[in-house]
């Protein structure tokens, strides 16, 4: 049976990793679908729009496609979609996703496991040991906001901090969790939010499947290391990535997270 996922790219990453990052590259290819169609003189302005300096906008702001994807959910606690079967799958693709069909797409994924109707690629961020306080520190300023001693408000559930396009979207499903969260204290907050939460620890290492192609580490989006991350897309996913685009993209991310260096 045909999978129509097999030309699909998934990068799987940690929410804070910057995977929307190395998606937006992925698509400075031209054999793969754009999120957005910007000409190269106005991408750096654009990129500042959707990698804002105040990180409390970045939800609202940041790119997203306009894939009709409910069908299933790229992030925990939400489990929609995950048991699907592939004749489910070709379908809802068929009847929501048509102009897809046989179209190189890249899309992030946050869950620390892969649902077995996925045939396409995977492209990984691995948190390596000289990336996690980075991590730790950007995940607090984009996700979370005390508003108690000891009570969190979780910005990614609270539609009032998302991107005006998911909004509606989002109320209509009736299982996100609680945005409200407390801890006994910010030890315990860090301890479930960050050193064992799995969407964490999963990506601390090279994952096993076998649909992996490519490992970036964190570290090197990071250190600016551009061309090592580009090669390495290139080399694995078959690509040419337009390079004077890509620069201006990683340049505005470097802009954005210079506070955390």
């Amino acid at each position: 049976m045909i999978n129509l996922t097999s030309r699909w790219t998934w990068v799987s990453y940690t929410p804070g990793a910057s995977g929307k990052l190395i998606c937006n590259v992925i698509q400075q290819s031209k054999d793969f679908d754009n999120w957005y169609n910007v000409s190269t003189d106005k991408l750096k302005n654009y990129s500042a729009k959707v990698m804002p300096s105040k990180l409390h906008l970045h939800l609202q702001k940041e790119i997203q496609n306009d894939y009709k994807l409910f069908w299933y959910t790229r992030e925990l606690p939400y489990t929609r979609g995950d048991n699907l079967k592939v004749n489910e799958v070709n379908k809802l693709i068929r009847s929501h996703n048509k102009k897809l069909i046989n179209k190189r797409i890249v899309t992030p994924w946050t869950k620390p496991y892969y649902p077995d109707w996925f045939a396409g690629s995977i492209v990984q961020i691995v948190n390596d040991k000289d990336s996690i306080e980075f991590l730790k520190q950007r995940r607090d300023q984009l996700f979370y906001k005390w508003v108690s001693k000891n009570k969190v408000k979780c910005l990614r559930y609270n539609s009032d901090y998302m991107n005006k396009s998911h909004v509606k979207f989002f109320k209509s499903f009736d299982d996100a969790p609680s945005p409200y969260v407390k801890y006994n204290n910010k030890q315990d907050y860090w301890d479930q939010e960050f050193y064992n939460n799995v969407e964490v620890t999963k990506f601390k290492r090279k994952i096993k499947h076998q649909n992996l192609l490519c490992v970036i580490k964190l570290s090197d989006i990071i250190n600016d290391n551009q061309n090592k991350i580009i090669k390495n897309l290139e080399t694995e996913l078959k690509i040419t990535v337009d390079r004077t685009r890509a620069k201006i993209i990683f340049d505005s991310w470097q802009q954005q997270n210079k506070k955390f260096f």
